[in-house]
């Protein structure tokens, strides 16, 4: 048992404890330690970007937010705007057709009367004939040729006044 007690085996144990702490030290502490770093280091960057981005995101939404709301009231103007005009035209085209209904009947008045005036002057030269060949047959048997023609005077003298 000796072996196991031996104090220069205690030292070399100790010893080589020592030597592979510090080996593991160098080639595993430094390296997992700038890993475990360079790891923190990237995560904070990640972290640090989606808040930026996260930033971004709110300052894109809040603006389309307004572009919309400006959407919003532009297309209620416009909707207005299109009444307006729309109803304008409506007026001014029941406003041209009442005006090409007056005047189409006035066309049709002025028409009336000039057919009535024609009708009265057909009728005016028919009731001239008939009274001239009424009286004519009348006065050729009763009449001379002086009394005639002074017959035709007066007839139609009053027949240029009653015109």
């Amino acid at each position: 048992m000796e072996g196991i007690f031996n104090p220069r085996t205690i030292l070399l144990h100790m010893a080589n404890t020592v030597i592979l702490l510090v080996a593991l030290y160098y080639f595993l502490y430094k390296p997992v330690r700038k890993f475990l770093k360079a790891r923190e280091d990237k995560v904070a960057g990640q972290l640090d970007s989606a808040a930026e981005s996260q930033k971004h995101a709110s300052e894109l939404l809040s603006e389309r937010q307004k572009q919309l709301d400006g959407a919003a009231s532009e297309v209620a103007g416009l909707i207005k705007t299109g009444e307006a005009q729309g109803k304008a035209r409506a007026d001014a085209m029941v406003q041209a057709a009442q005006t090409d209904a007056k005047q189409i009947a006035e066309k049709a008045k002025t028409q009336v009367r000039i057919m009535e005036q024609n009708a009265q002057q057909e009728l005016y030269e028919d009731a001239a004939k008939l009274s001239v060949q009424i009286a004519s047959m009348v006065l050729e048997r009763e009449v001379t040729v002086e009394d005639h023609k002074r017959l035709l005077q007066e007839f139609l003298e009053k027949a240029g006044k009653d015109e």
